[in-house]
């Protein structure tokens, strides 16, 4: 897990990184299909994890439609030559917490299901808006959640549908109402992801005219979201570039990766390959540095251990934690360290600069 997802963090920043030398450049649609592909493979890796119990659900701050566009387009090339599929997503962002490896996962059972039930060629619809629930109208206590702006999102089918008597029991562990021995945790599961994001699923159907599903995620109305947006249009700020981060990581790679993304949008980057270089560098720099990134496990002296001697150097300075490990025992160790954040590998350029500006600027 720690191997896996120190090598996708360097693939991940540096496709942002070639994204944004040459936005228009031949190069754009490989760098695009390289952080699909990253975000697809941790998509895939993930669930695995979080069954198992090793890690929970990383919360991140994503754009849900920008997921669902490129999810979707995937899977169109999977269905069976009877399925097609229609979409309907909007251009502008929208933000949910959430962790998107989970999220990819609830669409796809979702649309997996809709799929095995059409025997007969057919169209699946994806439609996605912004739904208000509130309290006076009862739509929010009819889904059990809080009143609020909602992504609202309906997935159709033209499949076999089920009788009203029999709704409920679609997201039961292990039913199933098709001939086929389909039955296991699909839906179960998709439903828990819904609701473990403070979300619900809501089943419409009627048997021969095919099934709804109505997913309801909440809407993220915060500054790390309306920064994330604008960050992608400025190069360089006056302040930033008095700023100075730095980055601690035995992973040659990523070591550069970062700093070269952190140096294109206006911070001052110091790296150390180590805790012990790091404090070296950090007692000559120490005028300087706003912000200190440290990775946690490194031979020499690891993050804990920088840290602990940061903090009695400077009990005030930021410091975000970065760790590719999720596991229970390694995050019950984590919450023991005096850290500002802690950033889970691999992370987005949004991700990141979302939490620099929160401590940093």
């Amino acid at each position: 897990s720690n191997e896996m997802n120190n090598a996708m963090a360097s693939i991940l920043l540096d496709a942002e990184n070639l994204l944004d030398s040459n936005p228009e450049g031949p190069n754009h649609d490989v760098a695009e299909r390289i952080i699909h592909d990253v975000q697809e493979a941790r998509s895939v890796f993930r669930p695995f994890l979080v069954s198992a119990q090793e890690v929970g659900p990383r919360s991140e701050l994503l754009d849900p439609y920008r997921i669902l566009k490129t999810t979707l387009d995937e899977i169109k090339q999977e269905l069976p030559d009877r399925v097609q599929m229609v979409t309907h997503i909007p251009d502008h962002p929208e933000y949910i917490k959430a962790d998107a490896s989970l999220f990819v996962k609830m669409i796809r059972n979702i649309v997996n299901n809709a799929s095995e039930s059409m025997e007969e060629p057919g169209i699946i619809k994806v439609i996605a808006d912004v739904i208000v629930l509130d309290s006076e109208s009862g739509t929010a206590d009819a889904l059990d959640l809080l009143p609020g702006r909602y992504i609202h999102l309906v997935i159709s089918d033209q499949g076999s549908g089920l009788p009203s008597h029999m709704i409920q029991r679609a997201f039961e562990p292990f039913y199933t109402s098709k001939e086929k021995p389909h039955a296991g945790l699909g839906l179960t599961e998709t439903l828990g992801i819904a609701k473990s994001h403070k979300g619900n699923i809501k089943l419409e159907s009627a048997l021969g005219r095919g099934s709804q599903f109505h997913v309801y995620l909440p809407i993220i109305v915060c500054k790390a979201a309306e920064d994330s947006v604008q960050e992608q249009a400025i190069d360089h700020d006056l302040d930033r570039e008095e700023r100075t981060i730095l980055v601690v990581d035995d992973e040659e790679n990523f070591l550069l990766s970062i700093a070269i993304r952190l140096k294109k949008f206006g911070y001052q980057v110091i790296t150390a390959n180590n805790g012990a270089d790091a404090l070296s560098k950090y007692n000559e720099h120490q005028t300087e540095i706003d912000l200190v990134i440290t990775d946690n496990y490194m031979p020499v002296m690891d993050g804990p251990a920088l840290i602990h001697a940061l903090r009695q150097l400077a009990p005030s300075l930021k410091i975000i934690l970065c760790t590719g490990l999720e596991t229970e025992k390694n995050m019950n160790g984590l919450h023991a360290l005096k850290v500002d954040e802690t950033l889970f590998k691999p992370f987005s350029s949004d991700v990141l600069l979302g939490l620099i500006r929160k401590h940093c600027d």
